[in-house]
């Protein structure tokens, strides 16, 4: 919800010079309507590494410490937020999005430790070996339930063994 960027992909369609095959959480397809290509939702929920296949690639969905800006009163639910595993001949890549480094939610999205549990990012990234590149956030760490900061971005990056570490976050 709260990284879309509808101007960014109008420009790669109009790159490609063609409709683009998007992928989004389950319960955010309607956001995308208006760019008229083929929108397809994957979930991670009830279990982690839900798949789908393009082309050669095979994409998972996996479960990220965030809540996706939903709206009140459906904040505390787990709609609208994944991460993503993308494997394909030439390596894996993880895309996470917006995530904290701990456990502050239950499954379905309601706060159950101030404290945080430990998140096992590796299991949580599944098979397919070593990433060969985490493109992981480095957010606002005063909201620490909801974003990682830069040192918990670089643990989870060592965490997952990552061959190569891609710090982003939207507007940074």
């Amino acid at each position: 919800y709260d990284h879309l960027d509808l101007p960014s992909l109008h420009k790669l369609i109009e790159l490609n010079g063609k409709p683009l095959s998007i992928i989004v959480p389950r319960g955010t397809a309607a956001m995308v309507n208006e760019l008229e290509t083929e929108v397809s939702e994957l979930d991670w929920f009830p279990i982690d590494n839900k798949e789908t296949r393009m082309g050669t690639l095979t994409i998972s969905a996996f479960r990220v410490e965030h809540y996706g800006y939903v709206p009140w009163p459906g904040r505390d639910s787990y709609t609208g937020f994944n991460g993503y595993v993308i494997t394909g001949e030439s390596g894996k890549l993880v895309f996470i999005g917006d995530t904290a480094y701990r456990q502050y939610r239950d499954s379905s999205g309601k706060f159950v430790d101030k404290q945080g549990r430990s998140v096992n990012w590796k299991s949580r990234v599944g098979r397919g070996g070593r990433p060969d590149l985490c493109i992981l956030p480095v957010g606002d760490a005063h909201y620490y339930w909801n974003h990682s900061s830069p040192a918990e971005s670089a643990e989870m990056a060592a965490e997952m063994n990552c061959s190569r570490w891609l710090p982003i976050h939207y507007a940074t």
